[in-house]
């Protein structure tokens, strides 16, 4: 046990994680790993204040998000004046010393060293301090080759042996097949928080996903930060569709468990061939939904991006998916105001998106990431002409869920629940509001349901009707 903990209960572990699905994965396997090391855990909420050990598992994507990590760190001194606060993930590798003189924060590990995370934190538990109060060598997260210093590092914490539990109120978890980014956007600072793109082995992969199965999972998200690259520098060498297609033969189940279904967070156009598309609309345990940045529609701003396609073969990509299917769900990333993005330059990506076939928009403004190319650009664009392109698409965003919602009316959708709401009683014990349930179709409608279901439970559902992009499904059969 450690110093801060008596034998006679586990240790209290809160855990904070912002960002992308790729955090949320590493989120499930740190506590799966810190479980191995320390013994017993007993998570608890960051409001809660009774944890030992706070871990703050940051993002570094917009200046927002590190703004979030001092946030949620003083929150967490706060709430918790007794525990020992660790903060990871991509901000902690992006900027260390902005972390370590913070007074709230005793330990910060860069992704460069999580494999070590476990251990670090233990003797953060043992000493009540951090490898810097304590007098000793912390490793520089800058200065080594992003390749030398990532070399060691796996994309994935966890090993099949630390696979216990699903992680806490997860329906659909999401396992991290890859890690790290070769790419050279000039907006991003992924690369530097998360080093060179780096595969995890196809057999560890299913097992994982074997094991997740096993404990009742019914869908898996695959998840990483280059997600497409998975298999790239494998032997033999792969493309993604091919990884998918291999994953599937060896997770199909021996009957005992149902094989879960599989989904695919997020793809480069390019990365998106033919076989790929197949799978994603044909094959049974494939969800029919595909993400794929697209960033900007005009040709001008993917080059000074440094994105390696341009809008017509984006267009392309997405008529290919739609020359498949009309319900499948195809949803894109776009920015606002990246430095030189004039009136026309965005009025050219409006018209290019209002002119194909997609499901929904994830919008975000451009966001000043110092380390970056384009934080040295001088034609910044103002907050409030980025503020009112971003309003603009969201618009659009919200039209294209309706669509995609309305032309699935009528169709039967699979779908894993994943929150249930109790009937609401009168004083007379009579329902007032009968029990509901919903989560997500394969083709990523979110489902509403009659009744109480089980967590994790597939629901066999015809879609009635369509209420502002979400829908309501009758009930046709529960496994």
């Amino acid at each position: 046990m450690t110093a801060l903990t008596s034998s006679a209960r586990p240790l209290r572990l809160a855990v904070v994680t912002h960002g992308c699905k790729a955090n949320q994965a590493d989120e499930a396997a740190l506590i799966d790993a810190l479980a191995s090391r320390v013994g017993a855990l007993e998570l608890t909420g960051l409001d809660d204040g009774d944890a030992d050990l706070v871990v703050i598992n940051t993002c570094t994507v917009t200046s927002a998000a590190a703004a979030d990590a001092r946030k949620a760190a003083r929150r967490a001194r706060v709430q918790h004046s007794g525990a020992r606060i660790l903060v990871t993930g991509c901000y902690a590798e992006t900027d260390r010393e902005a972390l370590s003189t913070l007074p709230e924060v005793d330990e910060v590990v860069g992704n460069h060293e999580k494999a070590s995370l476990p251990d670090l934190a233990a003797a953060l538990l043992l000493h009540g301090a951090g490898r810097r109060a304590r007098g000793e060598r912390v490793p520089a997260a800058s200065g080594a080759p992003l390749e030398a210093r990532f070399r060691e590092q796996s994309p994935s914490l966890r090993s099949i042996a630390d696979l216990r539990a699903l992680p806490r109120g997860v329906a659909r978890p999401f396992i991290k097949v890859q890690d790290g980014c070769d790419y050279v956007c000039t907006f991003c600072i992924i690369p530097t928080a998360r080093g060179p793109s780096r595969s995890r082995p196809l057999a560890e992969v299913a097992a994982e996903i074997r094991g997740l199965s096993a404990l009742g999972a019914r869908e898996v998200v695959l998840t990483g930060i280059h997600l497409g690259h998975w298999g790239r520098d494998l032997a033999p060498r792969r493309r993604f569709g091919a990884m998918l297609e291999a994953l599937l033969e060896r997770t199909e189940g021996d009957g005992t468990v149902p094989a879960p279904r599989l989904r695919v967070s997020s793809l480069e156009p390019n990365e998106v061939d033919d076989q790929l598309i197949d799978l994603v609309v044909s094959h049974p345990r494939v969800c029919t939904h595909l993400h794929v940045p697209l960033q900007s529609g005009d040709d001008t701003i993917l080059g000074a991006m440094k994105r390696v396609y341009r809008a017509s073969y984006y267009r392309r990509v997405v008529e290919r998916f739609r020359s498949k299917t009309t319900t499948g769900a195809f949803g894109v990333d776009v920015m606002a105001g990246f430095p030189g993005e004039e009136a026309r330059h965005f009025e050219n990506t409006l018209n290019f998106l209002e002119s194909i076939d997609v499901s929904y928009l994830h919008v975000f403004p451009y966001s000043v990431r110092a380390g970056t190319v384009a934080a040295g650009l001088s034609n910044q664009v103002p907050p409030a002409d980025k503020k009112a392109r971003v309003s603009r698409l969201t618009a659009l965003s919200e039209t294209r869920r309706e669509d995609h919602a309305n032309r699935s009316i009528g169709t039967t959708v699979e779908v894993v629940v994943e929150h249930t709401k109790a009937p609401r009683l009168s004083q007379t014990s009579l329902p007032v509001e009968p029990a509901r349930c919903g989560g997500y179709s394969g083709n990523y409608l979110e489902v509403e349901l009659s009744g109480l279901h089980p967590a994790r439970s597939v629901v066999s559902a015809t879609i009635i009707e369509a209420r502002r992009g979400r829908t309501v499904g009758a009930i046709k059969e529960v496994s």
